[in-house]
């Protein structure tokens, strides 16, 4: 088993290689990074508000970048906008982990996706991880060690200690690499092989 967190694909120069979006209005953006969003539990209210999107125009070229099946906000890698066609072939195995938030894209019917598996995984003993001095919480994850008999079955989670970024597994990137879907890219984090082998 292995275990994956999704980047955003990109060019040497860092510049995104399919059409990144923006919110077109500041209070959406302000309502997309509540503290209460993308963090493991459903969205309610709100926060369930359709959000209204656009195309990024930071950099020459990036209004003419070809859509993708996977768009990101921004430079952020989490949550990922997906479109219907990704939908059909991810929602048979991740549908029980997800919540689906409407997005507004004039260019193509597309959601985002609020993952609501948390899975208490992460060995803390056996990773590297920064805390913060003053409360001993995890700041960051240097280095990830996962229990797989925890990830079994498991397609898409977040862990307890950094709610705000998503992991796959290896099934989930088969899925994306057999139906031949466009604008994922992955960083594997964990290998079960390797963390066996030390």
């Amino acid at each position: 088993m292995k275990v994956f967190a999704v980047a955003v694909p990109h060019t040497e120069a860092l510049q995104s290689v399919y059409c990144r979006l923006t919110f077109r209005a500041a209070s959406e953006r302000r309502r997309f990074e509540s503290k209460e969003s993308f963090r493991g539990l459903p969205m309610a209210g709100d926060l369930m508000r359709e959000y209204d999107l656009a195309r990024a125009a930071e950099h020459p070229g990036e209004q003419e970048a070809p859509l993708a099946d996977r768009l990101a906000i921004g430079y952020t890698t989490d949550p990922m906008v997906l479109s219907t066609r990704a939908l059909e072939v991810l929602m048979p195995r991740i549908g029980a982990d997800v919540q689906l938030v409407p997005v507004r894209f004039e260019e193509g019917d597309f959601w985002a996706i609020n993952v609501t598996r948390v899975i208490d995984a992460l060995d803390v003993e056996r990773s590297s991880i920064e805390r913060f001095p003053s409360s001993g919480r995890v700041s960051r994850v240097l280095r990830h060690v996962f229990r797989a008999s925890l990830l079994e079955d498991r397609f898409i989670f977040k862990i307890p200690q950094a709610p705000s970024r998503s992991f796959v597994t290896d099934g989930f990137v088969s899925l994306v690499h057999e139906a031949g879907l466009t604008g994922f890219a992955f960083d594997e984090v964990w290998s079960e092989s390797a963390s066996t082998a030390t």
